[in-house]
């Protein structure tokens, strides 16, 4: 579950009701059914502005570090030839070319599926370079 991208207050509403209390109330056509039982709640948020602070305050909350410059390497090399099937030496180049400018997998893996040599990670970059500032 991705909590930030819960948009329906109601939702939150519901899943705050049931961290709290353990129970449910399911209407549907005029009927209502309680249900209760015990569970865990594990989720997943990039950005935690959004959510309420009463539900913030039913996680343990851990904030993980950005990548280091090596393991940003290492991650984007093992993805691109792994998922996107990538050459090496072109997935090598991508990660070189991006690391210390930016902790994004998704930007390199946007590069790779536009690249098939090189020289096209460059034009890419040039252009992204000249038209995002």
């Amino acid at each position: 579950m991705n909590l930030e991208k819960i948009e329906n207050v109601n939702d939150l509403s519901v899943l705050l009701t049931w961290m709290e209390s353990g129970r449910v109330i399911v209407a549907t056509h005029n009927m209502y059914d309680e249900r209760s039982g015990k569970g865990w709640v594990f989720a997943a948020c990039n950005s935690d502005y959004k959510l309420p602070p009463e539900l913030k305050d039913r996680f343990e909350i851990f904030t993980l570090k950005p990548y280091d410059e090596e393991t940003y390497r290492r991650v984007v090399v093992s993805y691109l030839t792994t998922r996107e099937k990538k050459d090496k030496e072109l997935a090598e180049y991508i990660a070189d070319k991006l690391s210390g400018n930016t902790n994004s997998v998704r930007e390199a893996v946007r590069i790779a599926r536009l690249s098939k040599t090189k020289e096209d990670v460059d034009f890419l970059l040039s252009v992204i370079d000249k038209y995002s500032r």
